[in-house]
């Protein structure tokens, strides 16, 4: 007789797929007993699928276009950076994000590209299953 018995189910990696009611049965000479629990699943931590290049040569007054491919549940949001600095939507910085189901490249044009652009940018992808820094992408302004 073995005292305290367990049996445990581990999901690795779960998906969405995976959410629903899961039952553990168990049975000996005596009877039987089950067990009910419900699996959900809010969200699923983003990968990056596209990385930004690790490098980019811009042209002075011209614009210029950095993306990324990523993926989660929900989709993730994305926020990019110069440096250390957050880049906001404004008349010279234009972000985009996916349009539509399966779309998942998000975009940062800059246009009329001046010195002041140059430097290191990246990407924070997050949603509610966590978040990651994509690679950095060396702007160098010609």
């Amino acid at each position: 007789e073995t005292q305290n018995p367990t049996s445990t189910l581990s999901i690795k990696s779960a998906e969405l797929t995976d959410k629903g009611v899961y039952t553990a049965k168990a049975t000996n000479a005596v009877g039987e007993a089950e067990a009910k629990t419900t699996l959900n699943i809010s969200g699923i931590k983003p990968v990056i699928t596209t990385d930004l290049e690790a490098a980019l040569q811009a042209t002075k007054d011209e614009s210029m276009t950095i993306k990324l491919t990523a993926t989660g549940t929900p989709k993730p949001e994305v926020v990019w950076m110069r440096g250390n600095d957050e880049l906001a939507p404004s008349d010279r910085i234009q972000v985009s994000g996916p349009t539509g189901e399966g779309e998942d490249t998000y975009i940062i044009t800059i246009l009329n590209v001046q010195p002041e652009d140059q430097g290191d940018y990246s990407a924070k992808i997050t949603n509610v299953g966590g978040s990651l820094k994509s690679k950095k992408c060396k702007v160098t302004v010609m």
